[in-house]
């Protein structure tokens, strides 16, 4: 018997995806996840795909290159075999990204599927200006036609570029983590007393964790009992980068790719700081919102962010955590100083988060996914 809804996803699967696939099953629906993996970013299956069809189609490529572009043919060629025989006609299509938005796209013209489009980043060639960009933006306005849906992490997506080029519905679905996973979570701060900062998922952003690195060690000289957890995977050569830059490797740990349902809780159960300090010359960091924002009301752990973004304006207004600029060393030193002593800032957040609950949070999220699925 074929499915009635087809996930279409570039990478691992993120809990909005997930929790939608879940959603449509316990729906009455038959969902099928078709998942690319793109190699060294090491795809593990979550625990909570267990019950779904999945499938898992293996490409050449690791991220947004040449190779990725150059290999579309033959992958389109693959994705759209499967989506034909695996999807009954009249079902719908949920993508996950720009080449799988095409692929769905070319896969409905005879078939008559709906689509609808889940947006988690925005590339930098959406956001520029260059004829390649100018090009990008004239294929995603005619593809976007037929889309029913846009659902979209941050509300800036839509207002800052979609609006210009999509006229249809659009659904805020934030990156909310599942709260199935998070249920029973409790800190246990370390028992010598080390202030542990946790920087959490993938591994990029060079210059703001070589800023991280360097500050860590200067504290670390000055007698400050001070650690940093480094968790998520990357790419290979990053990832030695920021190896060869710690001088103090006990100062560093390094976990690797981790499955989501699973370690979270386990991460996080003695962080004392989330570091979340992406690149804010970076157009797309400036208007998404990351779950760490998230993660950090779920466990009560003050949070660090960029200045200059959406994100960093949520985190002030909410009262949860601080913003620094990747151009102020000195800056991201003295907020690491206020806070492994526990004070100012750090000490108002914690408080902050203290008085705050995740049940509305949760309420609005399941809403949302309803919304994107039906």
């Amino acid at each position: 018997m074929r499915h009635d809804i087809l996930f279409l996803y570039n990478g691992a699967a993120t809990p909005a995806m997930l929790e939608m696939a879940s959603f449509a099953r316990d729906s009455g629906l038959r969902p099928v996840l078709i998942l690319l993996d793109r190699g060294e970013q090491q795809l593990i299956m979550d625990s909570s795909l267990l019950g779904y069809d999945v499938i898992r189609i293996d490409v050449e490529y690791k991220r947004v290159d040449l190779m990725r572009w150059m290999s579309f043919p033959s992958l389109l060629f693959k994705v759209r075999k499967q989506i034909d025989r695996e999807l009954a006609s009249g079902g719908r299509i949920i993508t996950s990204s720009f080449d799988m938005l095409v692929i769905a796209w070319f896969a409905s013209i005879f078939r008559g599927f709906e689509i609808r489009h889940q947006v988690r980043d925005l590339h930098s060639l959406q956001l520029g200006e260059s004829l390649s960009s100018r090009v990008l933006r004239f294929i995603e306005r005619v593809v976007l036609r037929r889309v029913q849906k846009l659902i979209v992490s941050s509300p800036r997506y839509v207002t800052d570029y979609y609006s210009k080029i999509y006229s249809g519905e659009s659904v805020l679905l934030e990156n909310v983590p599942q709260q199935s996973v998070w249920e029973g979570f409790e800190r246990k701060p370390r028992a010598d007393g080390t202030f542990v900062i946790g920087y959490i998922g993938v591994l990029r952003y060079l210059d703001s964790l070589f800023a991280l690195i360097d500050a860590v060690e200067k504290l670390a000289d000055e007698g400050v009992k001070v650690k940093v957890v480094f968790a998520g995977g990357g790419i290979a050569s990053d990832v030695h980068a920021l190896k060869a830059r710690a001088r103090n490797k006990a100062l560093f740990e390094f976990h690797g790719p981790y499955e989501y349902s699973k370690d979270i809780k386990k991460l996080y159960e003695d962080v004392d700081l989330i570091y979340a300090v992406y690149d804010e010359r970076i157009r797309n960091c400036r208007i998404a919102m990351p779950n760490k924002f998230y993660e950090s009301v779920l466990a009560g752990i003050p949070l660090l962010v960029a200045s200059n973004t959406f994100v960093g304006e949520q985190t002030l207004k909410e009262g949860i955590g601080e913003v620094v600029a990747l151009s102020e060393p000195v800056c991201l030193y003295d907020l690491l100083v206020s806070a492994t002593r526990r004070t100012g800032w750090y000490s108002a957040a914690l408080e902050r988060l203290r008085q705050k609950s995740a049940d509305g949070l949760f309420a609005q999220y399941r809403l949302a996914i309803q919304d994107s699925v039906l």
